[in-house]
């Protein structure tokens, strides 16, 4: 994903170093387009085979104290909304990596 995006306009993408808290999440990333709102995603990449089992561990966390993106391997693109669902209400989207990279795009004006 970072290698994907880190080259765009107006796009800063940082590998989270995490030094209190290490697993936080894995990227932040920053559109910020001149004249436009900033847009930031804290992405924590997650490649579970059981996004049942992903869905339990993530419940367990503490309620993040930022909006957090769970980014799923596309090929379980159809369990995402299923793992949404689970975690409505605590501050965490669910996207998948395909998805995460063309809403980048988007945001910044760059190729889809």
């Amino acid at each position: 994903m970072r290698d994907e995006v880190a080259g765009l306009p107006h796009v800063t993408v940082e590998i989270w170093p995490g030094t209190l808290r290490p697993d936080e999440y894995d990227l932040h990333i920053t559109v910020a387009v001149p004249g436009q709102r900033k847009r930031t995603w804290r992405v924590d990449a997650k490649a579970w085979e059981s996004v049942p089992a992903l869905g339990t561990a993530l419940l367990e966390r503490a309620v993040p104290s930022f909006p957090l993106t769970i980014v799923l391997p596309d090929h379980q693109d159809r369990e995402r909304h299923y793992l949404a669902a689970r975690l409505r209400g605590r501050r965490t989207s669910v996207t998948t990596c395909s998805r995460l990279i063309e809403g980048v795009r988007a945001m910044c004006g760059g190729p889809r």
